[in-house]
């Protein structure tokens, strides 16, 4: 629905990033991904930033090289590419990132030892997302400044989010259950998927299909996956599934 579009720029892109006019964002994601689409289509537009589009392939030498040349100011990419990044610039390789004012990374948890490797080596946060397509973008996010490294953050303005056991009961702080997530992005339904939708879609509440435990202050740990899925680069090969 076209309002899912104002909800993922008012709670992420202005909420988290505090996205403006100013920015230059630079996204490995493509925007055939609905991450990606966020990060280089819906934020620009809704906040008069600019987008480079990059029509190659995301490697880690091209993604640096496109950052050092055109200067963004927000970066987005996967775990996997941070990494890569990592062990680019580990040779004599010289890129300047110095006007990167923070990077974002989802489609699966960011480690910790990234995080702090990349924070120490450039000086700027890493903020760890989840998010899915079926709610168009990340919902569960760190925030500059309030980084613990290893955590998917807490939500985002908009949605709530709940882990519960079996039986459908909010867990207590630390108990690792199935996490729910509701706000006005997710999707109402899969297209002529009803048996999925029963299964994924419940009372307004979305299955992400992801283990998790929250901590006392609030912060989500990831724990593992509920289903089948499947992910190559950092994309999921099955139904549903967070980015």
């Amino acid at each position: 629905r076209h309002g899912a579009l104002a909800c993922c720029c008012a709670g992420y892109a202005r909420g988290v990033l505090n996205i403006s006019a100013v920015d230059t964002v630079l996204s490995a994601s493509k925007l055939f991904h609905a991450y990606g689409l966020g990060n280089s289509l819906l934020f620009p537009f809704d906040a008069g930033a600019t987008a480079i589009l990059h029509p190659g392939k995301p490697t880690s030498s091209a993604i640096l090289r496109l950052a050092s040349r055109r200067r963004p100011t927000l970066v987005f990419a996967v775990p996997t590419l941070y990494a890569a990044m990592l062990s680019e610039t580990d040779s004599e390789n010289a890129y300047d990132l110095s006007s990167v004012r923070l990077g974002v990374s989802a489609a699966e948890p960011l480690p910790a030892d990234i995080y702090r490797r990349w924070h120490s080596r450039f000086g700027f946060e890493v903020l760890d997302g989840l998010g899915s397509t079926e709610a168009l973008h990340i919902y569960l996010s760190q925030r500059p400044g309030q980084v613990r490294p290893g955590s998917s953050g807490i939500p985002v303005a908009g949605y709530e989010v709940r882990i519960t056991d079996e039986a459908g009961e909010d867990s207590q702080p630390g108990q690792v259950g199935d996490m729910r997530v509701r706000g006005d992005s997710l999707t109402r339904a899969y297209w002529n998927r009803p048996g999925l939708c029963a299964e994924r879609i419940r009372n307004g509440w979305f299955f992400t299909g992801d283990k998790y435990s929250v901590d006392d202050d609030g912060y989500y740990w990831y724990a593992g996956r509920s289903d089948d899925m499947l992910r190559v680069s950092g994309r999921t090969r099955v139904r549903g599934g967070r980015f």
